[in-house]
């Protein structure tokens, strides 16, 4: 444990002499309490020998009362008791010091805090001079730097979600591993402007959304205040419903476009459908069933081909041929394709449609004496389902 007298340095002595000299010592700093009348200690093997100090004459120089009794010595250890006061002037002479010490400390912060100098320089306790910046030369070198390096005005922002700030990553819900929750909306409803910025979560009936007054269980992307009133809105859903769904609105004329999914390899084939003539569905379907198969567009188009059928041709009359899927149109295009000619030389047989509607065609054959056979044969047709 360290003791509370000083002891730093060493000190060189000359047998018969009352002069003491120090090496790294700092004797004359008032703070340390090393005056007239304190011991100066030297212990040596088993004996310790004690001086009085008659005067201190610097940092590395003081002086004893009595002679120096020893051999010639350096680099020699001692201590010197400094924790008695053997009278009021000297009790106050050390606070005094301590005082001055501490005003001397509150100088220096001043400085440093205050000083637009280059640099200060002040000693420390052991003695040491010590160079410092001042702060406000620290400040003025750090802004002088930032402009050397090219810094913008985004290295003097402030972090935060106000106007100006600088957005923290997780900030509206962009860059975070999880969106905001969904209460930036009321009521559930997608019919809403200044929402902020973002992307949140949604779940249960919400109204106005890519699937009417439903359920929408997905991520909602907000991007607000695109051109001073518009809001732009982006539907991901989850499930099955993973679609991309987006839409535009303008809170100025109140007004929200209808919502458009977006095609991609998930989506382009399945079902197909429409509203008012505007496509809902996916951009091609494709079925079949004991009619034989169809294939339906996005923008209307339907092509049907019957299965295979067959028909006596030594035996005249009407047949009905149903379509796989219903045409809107009473008289679609057709055409006629055989396995073989239906009759010898001849394979266009279309003049023998006799009538038609959206879900069968009535096909009359004429008899041909002579020719008894059956024959097998396809009719495609081209219209539309809506």
């Amino acid at each position: 444990m360290a003791g509370v007298w000083y002891r730093a340095g060493t000190i060189a002595m000359t047998s018969g002499s009352k002069k003491v000299t120090g090496t790294g010592t700092s004797w004359a700093n008032a703070q340390n309490g090393i005056a007239k009348g304190t011991a100066l200690v030297l212990a040596s093997g088993a004996s310790v020998d004690v001086y009085e100090i008659d005067r201190v004459e610097s940092n590395t120089v003081l002086y004893l009362v009595d002679n120096y009794r020893g051999t010639n010595a350096t680099g020699k250890t001692y201590a010197i008791d400094t924790t008695r006061t053997d009278s009021i002037p000297e009790f106050a002479r050390r606070l005094a010091a301590t005082l001055s010490y501490h005003q001397q400390n509150l100088d220096v912060l001043q400085q440093l805090y205050t000083s637009t100098a280059a640099s200060i320089t002040f000693t420390a306790p052991d003695g040491t001079e010590i160079t410092a910046i001042p702060w406000k030369k620290l400040e003025q070198q750090a802004a002088r730097s930032l402009e050397d390096m090219g810094a913008g005005t985004a290295a003097k922002r402030n972090v935060g979600t106000a106007a100006g700030n600088l957005m923290e990553v997780g900030a509206f819900g962009l860059g975070a591993r999880a969106p905001l929750s969904d209460a930036a909306f009321s009521a559930s409803d997608f019919n809403q402007f200044n929402v902020p910025s973002g992307r949140y979560t949604t779940s249960g009936v919400w109204l106005h959304g890519p699937f009417g007054d439903s359920g929408h269980t997905g991520i909602v992307e907000v991007l607000d205040r695109i051109f001073t009133n518009q809001t732009v809105q982006t539907f991901y859903g989850q499930f099955g419903s993973r679609s991309k769904y987006s839409r535009y609105g303008d809170e100025s004329k109140n007004y929200w476009d209808r919502w458009r999914m977006e095609y991609d390899q998930g989506n382009i084939i399945g079902p197909v459908s429409q509203s008012n003539g505007m496509p809902t569905g996916a951009i091609i379907e494709r079925g079949s069933n004991s009619n034989g198969e169809y294939v339906k567009y996005a923008d209307g188009t339907l092509f049907c081909k019957s299965v295979e059928l067959s028909i006596d041709l030594s035996v005249a009359g009407p047949k009905n041929v149903t379509v796989p899927m219903p045409h809107v149109s009473t008289s679609p295009a057709t055409q006629f394709t055989s396995p073989v000619s239906l009759y010898p030389g001849v394979d266009n047989f279309s003049d023998v449609i006799s009538s038609a509607n959206g879900s069968y065609f009535n096909i009359r054959f004429p008899n041909i004496d002579g020719l008894s056979v059956v024959r097998g044969f396809y009719i495609a047709a081209i219209g539309r389902w809506y």
